[in-house]
């Protein structure tokens, strides 16, 4: 591969070796988090064995954007496959009762360490910040068959979605497995005949750019995932953590569905019209470079109309709000269907920087 940055390679790789000794994967925390459902989990499962049932000599994932690090790639597009890979694998390990099998799955999903050659303990896959402490479900054996009887009520939560994937899976063994020669067989199909390209590169506004490109499987990207991933690839390398984790506790807090519309709240409080064509084009076209700054800028202020739209539109409970404004909040959300009024009243308050103006409550003079 060339020095240059925008330089890419791409490479037919197949499964035993992205759970070998040469590659490590960690992904980055502006990605979007674990939520592949159940549906997800079973044609990735059905996909699989039905090639093995049809003999096909090969069965080909789809492409996994990678980022080079210095002794590990980041996953730019391609996490919900390879983490559901990994935990595929590990309920077979939990699941059969050869112990060489067990042994040789566990060493494709996790490398003990060596102390004698100075060789580290690591995972092949990392994940996101807000999972690790999941991690060890994966890894250690025996630990998928505790984590399925763990309850969880919040579907939205990625926990959830591992918890689905591993039930998924069991399912799908003892559905499909007789006998452990199946599974054996199954085993050496996965790691031999199924394959991905992989298409990395140094540079991560590069990688970010053909995730926006060329992303054609799993879960479609909404544009605020790919504003996340590009104006996060821009924020230089020391501080990509501190902003990727702001937009995370945007995510937690008002949830996937309402960060969209914020999306296009600001699209519309900048441009004052309605949309023409995509709002992802009339970012790239008319906001970024004239309105704000890609980067840790938008971030910043993507931050703040988020607590804006929460405190006066999601949640006005506050004491200083006015009851009659809470009020008419109320009934316009539950009479109106549609969105068009809320820029211009988050406009209002950015306006007046906050809810006091004089030490009266901005909300009487509605």
């Amino acid at each position: 591969m060339s020095e240059r940055d925008d330089n890419i390679k791409a490479e037919k790789i197949a499964v035993k070796e992205i759970f070998g000794e040469k590659y490590r994967f960690e992904i980055p925390n502006f990605q979007r988090p674990f939520s592949w459902k159940r549906e997800n989990f079973e044609k990735l499962f059905e996909n699989i064995y039905d090639a093995l049932e049809s003999n096909q000599s090969e069965y080909f994932m789809g492409s996994i954007i990678l980022q080079k690090q210095k002794d590990y790639y980041y996953i730019i597009d391609g996490q919900q496959r390879l983490i559901s890979l990994a935990i595929l694998l590990a309920v077979i390990r939990d699941k059969i009762s050869d112990e060489e099998t067990r042994r040789d799955i566990q060493s494709s999903l996790f490398q003990k360490e060596i102390k004698i050659k100075h060789i580290p303990a690591v995972v092949r896959v990392k994940m996101w910040e807000d999972m690790e402490l999941l991690e060890d479900y994966i890894y250690k054996e025996g630990e998928t068959l505790n984590y399925k009887n763990i309850k969880y009520m919040d579907k939205k939560d990625p926990k959830y979605s591992l918890y689905e994937a591993i039930h998924t899976f069991i399912d799908k063994y003892e559905e499909e497995f007789d006998d452990e020669g199946k599974v054996k067989r199954f085993l050496e199909y996965l790691f031999n005949n199924v394959y991905v390209v992989f298409i990395s590169t140094r540079s991560l506004p590069y990688a970010i750019q053909l995730f926006n490109v060329l992303n054609t499987t799993g879960l479609p990207l909404s544009t605020a995932d790919i504003l996340k991933a590009s104006n996060i690839g821009e924020i230089e390398e020391n501080m990509r953590n501190i902003y990727a984790r702001k937009w995370r506790e945007v995510e937690n807090a008002i949830g996937r569905e309402e960060v969209e519309k914020v999306i296009e709240f600001i699209r519309t409080m900048k441009l004052k019209t309605k949309a023409r064509k995509g709002i992802y084009e009339e970012y790239k076209k008319s906001i970024f470079g004239k309105y704000l700054h890609k980067g840790k800028e938008f971030v910043d202020y993507f931050v703040k109309i988020s607590k804006i739209y929460r405190d006066i539109v999601l949640e006005p409970d506050d004491l200083r709000i006015h009851p009659k404004y809470k009020h008419i909040i109320r009934l316009m959300k539950r009479h109106i269907p549609f969105d068009d009024w809320i820029p211009p009243l988050i406009a209002f308050y950015e306006k007046f920087k906050g809810y006091r103006q004089n030490g009266n409550d901005i909300s009487e003079y509605l």
